[in-house]
């Protein structure tokens, strides 16, 4: 993931060349001179136009692009349609290294297009919370020296989301497996909501993706009952804080503080969202609210099942 000043700063001339070429951006001089980083977002933003751009992309098109995205927005070694897409949009680049990427100057456009928040992808989904839900995340996910040291806290949520968006993209790819933040299987054995683990069974199936890391916004409370039952206390305490302390989200997840409850784990990794109303709080609302998967992780699971399973094949 690269910002565009920081390509500049370190681009050879060729690139600087086809820099220009590519937003219309003539550099005078050094970068830092005559503050030519806020001249250049105002260029991004007075040029910036998504739908009627993005309505000339082939299938194939979209489909790298698609592919782009679920990678943080670097493809190394792009293909013939890669260079097609980059020569059709102006929010894709080519790297100085090779292949294409997206700057995250414009991440943090296309975070505000109805479009990608649609397809849930994680920027978006970082985007669309309340600053205040943004600020206690980071607060919660940056609790450790490296988290002090790599997240700032900004005032602006689109500013904030790119920040956060930054540091779960690499905690992301630095998961190796997924699988292994997955409890075990369980099954009702009374009533609504009571549950009881399922212990030594052989051959217990793994559970569908779209169940583990939803695809589509699903019930939180359900989710949770269904999918952790053993920690069905935390669950109604949750709940509790929610509906009638008025606590936010990720402010009772903070309050409940258990290091070895699996799903607020994934929510802290970035794993898992909830997608919250701007409403005020009210039991009605907390009752409705949804959780889901971001695109991202979604297509990184896939990808680790399979290096998983091929790896497994060849022992």
């Amino acid at each position: 993931m690269n910002s565009i000043t920081e390509i500049i700063q370190i681009a050879p001339p060729e690139y600087m060349e086809y820099f220009a070429r590519k937003t219309g951006f003539l550099m005078t001089g050094t970068f830092e001179e005559n503050n030519q980083t806020r001249w250049l977002w105002h260029h991004i933003v007075r040029t910036y136009e998504f739908k009627n751009r993005f309505n000339t992309l082939t299938n194939q098109e979209k489909n790298t692009l698609t592919i782009l995205l679920n990678n943080f927005g670097r493809a190394p070694f792009a293909d013939d349609t890669g260079f097609a897409l980059e020569k059709k949009v102006p929010w894709v680049f080519k790297h100085p290294a090779g292949g294409i990427f997206i700057p995250l100057e414009m991440i943090k456009l296309l975070m505000q297009e109805e479009h990608f928040q649609k397809q849930h992808y994680l920027f978006t989904l970082l985007y669309k919370l309340k600053l205040k839900e943004q600020n206690i995340l980071a607060s919660l996910t940056g609790s450790s020296l490296e988290g002090q040291l790599a997240i700032s806290f900004e005032k602006n949520p689109l500013d904030m989301g790119l920040v956060l968006y930054i540091w779960f993209s690499a905690k992301i790819r630095s998961l190796t497996d997924l699988r292994t933040m997955i409890p075990p299987r369980a099954k009702i054995i009374t009533g609504p909501y009571t549950f009881a683990r399922e212990e030594d069974k052989p051959e217990i199936k793994e559970r569908s993706l779209q169940v583990v890391f939803p695809e589509k916004p699903v019930n939180l409370w359900d989710y949770l009952f269904q999918n952790f039952p053993h920690l069905k206390g935390d669950t109604e305490k949750a709940y509790t804080l929610m509906a009638e302390g008025k606590k936010g989200f990720y402010r009772s997840l903070n309050i409940i503080n258990n290091p070895v409850n699996e799903y607020i784990n994934l929510f802290k990794s970035g794993l898992l969202f909830p997608v919250l109303s701007s409403s005020a709080i009210n039991e009605s609302r907390v009752k409705n609210i949804q959780v889901v998967s971001p695109a991202e992780v979604r297509h990184h699971y896939r990808d680790t099942i399979k290096a998983k399973n091929k790896t497994e094949k060849n022992l």
